[in-house]
């Protein structure tokens, strides 16, 4: 079953602000080319990857997500194409040069009847020869062992790079650290 996002996204920046280690990958990148952000909610990644000269379009299921990322990127002076539509509905994956998957996948077969894993299989057979995909998300009950199993089954994938990020935090109320690591690889199609 999805997840409903728009209540959640009701609040201004929900999920916070971007993972250092996500944008200066993008910042790194000498060919800034056509980006599409899968998922994309208030424009979290989107925001900063425009500024950075991306050229972004944006999908997510959340009319309240899109809303809140128009009037972001009005602000920020930025032009990013939105589109209310999901990722199993979306086929043009083949016209962009980046596909950023930011905490879109959770590597859980019970979520629904296409799972994540047959999901970024889809996204990869109609992606472009070249195209430079960012996989990112909360690592916990073995999601990057499930993430490394699909990508074996991706002939062309060639892994670009992995990152594990400590994004552990203390309970404000009870003082309590708790553990959390934050995962991403980038990979390509060859």
């Amino acid at each position: 079953m999805a997840y409903n996002y728009d209540s959640v996204y009701r609040n201004p920046q929900y999920f916070g602000e971007p993972i250092e280690e996500i944008i200066s990958f993008y910042r790194e990148q000498k060919d800034r080319g056509k980006l599409l952000d899968i998922g994309a909610g208030q424009g979290r990644d989107a925001i900063p990857l425009a500024l950075m000269g991306y050229r972004v379009t944006a999908i997510d299921t959340s009319p309240t997500g899109i809303r809140a990322l128009k009037t972001s990127a009005i602000q920020n002076g930025v032009e990013i194409e939105t589109r209310l539509e999901g990722v199993d509905s979306f086929n043009r994956f083949h016209r962009f040069d980046f596909i950023h998957l930011n905490s879109l996948f959770y590597f859980r077969a019970e979520d629904d009847a296409h799972p994540d894993g047959e999901r970024l299989k889809r996204i990869f057979d109609l992606a472009g020869s070249g195209a430079i995909f960012l996989v990112g998300f909360s690592n916990a009950d073995g999601r990057d062992e499930k993430l490394r199993n699909v990508l074996a089954e991706l002939p062309k994938a060639e892994i670009l790079l992995r990152r594990y990020i400590d994004t552990s935090a203390t309970e404000r109320v009870s003082g309590l650290r708790i553990p959390s690591e934050f995962h991403f690889t980038v990979f390509c199609k060859g």
